[in-house]
């Protein structure tokens, strides 16, 4: 409409969710004679952008998704920052089935010390893993864009809780094999892993859509807080239960009863929030569903917008694998950033510093650690505790930002994206 030919561009999201392609309606185009500008949304909460095919200057500046309006009012409104802190929760929750089973890596090496090495690796390989491998597949196969939110939430949650249920039960068997107890932790890690590569992505998408930065920002906030609360709470245990001392079999397996039983708590809190918080807001449909509430007079041109949109990146799986090629020329250089360094860090991180540092009791039936043993057995949680210490506090700044939500980026004209 007007003289300019209107292009459709992907919203470049992967801050950890992945790379889902979003875009938005078409605003009310300009009057016949006017080259591609924007009208204005007689509803505040739509006012979605249009992408132009602009040359010169024009296509030097920046295209956000979201006018400065709207992301303003979003931020200043009750139930915008409801939304936001629901995300940090939502991250909180999520994140600590995994920290769970992190922090069993003091309870393997003194339940097992004959396969204290094993233990711990295996429990990072079956927690990590998996859940690359799932969301790898169902981010470029476009499965993950097709399933609805509900299922994303909703189905991995009621797993992870059944799954701790179970856990508490083989806890607290009188004659429980250890073998049992070791594959069942296994499994748990295994699982859990699964359901976090569902449900991670889909609350990194849904902050992603909102017209704030400070969603996706609560997201990583939430992520550090659940490790520092964790490690805080396995310190504070210790403290309380044996003082400066070791702590013995009997108060980690307690621990590990507390973790577990959180976890299924936790996994329940997240349906709760999803759908007294999130799906009872009007932003939650007006701009992660896209039914927004706009005029009748234009309701069946954002329908018919909606429907090219779908045709144009819910294609097959060829179609989907060159939306994130597209997608990946946007956010490569972070991409190899935080690629190299999560690899180079949790290749070495928790596994070697545990080994090096929480040593067994000389005696396999001793149910505490030989006194000479406190001090290197009290290195594996603050090395826990200064990472979740120093993520917690890098992810909770603001000032990494931007003031604007991101720019949108389409093949003639690329431009930079922020998260």
């Amino acid at each position: 409409r007007g003289q300019g030919a209107r292009r459709w561009g992907g919203a470049c999201g992967a801050a950890g969710g992945g790379m889902e392609l979003a875009a938005a309606a078409a605003a009310e185009a300009a009057s016949e004679g006017d080259s591609g500008d924007e009208a204005s949304s007689p509803n505040p909460s739509m006012e979605l952008c249009v992408i132009w095919e602009l040359s010169g200057e024009e296509a030097d500046q920046d295209v956000f998704r979201f006018s400065e309006k709207a992301i303003e009012t979003f931020n200043s409104s009750s139930e915008g920052k409801g939304l936001i802190w629901s995300f940090f929760f939502f991250s909180l929750f999520y994140m600590w089935p995994y920290q769970t089973m992190v922090q069993t890596q003091n309870f393997l090496v003194t339940e097992f010390p004959e396969k204290g090495a094993e233990a711990g690796a295996t429990m990072m390989m079956v927690t990590t893993w998996p859940m690359f491998l799932t969301h790898t597949v169902l981010s470029l196969t476009g499965i993950s864009r097709r399933l609805p939110y509900a299922c994303k939430i909703v189905l991995p949650c009621c797993v992870v809780a059944v799954l701790a249920a179970v856990l508490i039960a083989i806890l607290h068997m009188p004659s429980r094999s250890p073998d049992l107890l070791l594959n069942s932790l296994y499994v748990a890690g295994f699982v859990e892993s699964l359901a976090e590569s569902f449900v991670e992505p889909a609350v990194y998408e849904m902050a992603g859509l909102l017209p704030s930065t400070l969603t996706s920002q609560k997201v990583q906030a939430g992520n550090g807080a659940c490790g520092l609360i964790v490690s805080s709470v396995q310190i504070l245990t210790r403290l309380v239960t044996s003082g400066l001392g070791p702590i013995g079999k009997d108060q980690l397996e307690m621990l590990t009863t507390i973790f577990v039983t959180l976890m299924g708590v936790t996994s329940l809190q997240i349906m709760v929030l999803y759908f007294w918080k999130v799906r009872r807001s009007n932003y939650y449909w007006t701009y992660v569903r896209g039914s927004g509430h706009s005029p009748e007079s234009r309701a069946e041109e954002i329908a018919e917008d909606a429907s090219d949109l779908q045709d144009d990146f819910g294609g097959g799986c060829i179609e989907n694998l060159r939306n994130t090629a597209k997608a990946l020329r946007y956010v490569l250089p972070s991409f190899l950033a935080v690629f190299v360094c999560f690899l180079a860090t949790l290749s070495v991180w928790p596994v070697i510093p545990g080994l090096s540092c929480a040593v067994p009791p000389s005696s396999s039936s001793s149910s505490k650690p030989d006194r000479s043993s406190a001090l290197q057995s009290w290195w594996f949680d603050l090395v826990l505790f200064t990472f979740n210490f120093s993520d917690f506090l890098g992810k909770c700044m603001q000032s990494s930002c931007p003031d604007r939500s991101s720019r949108v980026a389409w093949r003639e004209a690329p431009m930079g994206c922020s998260d």
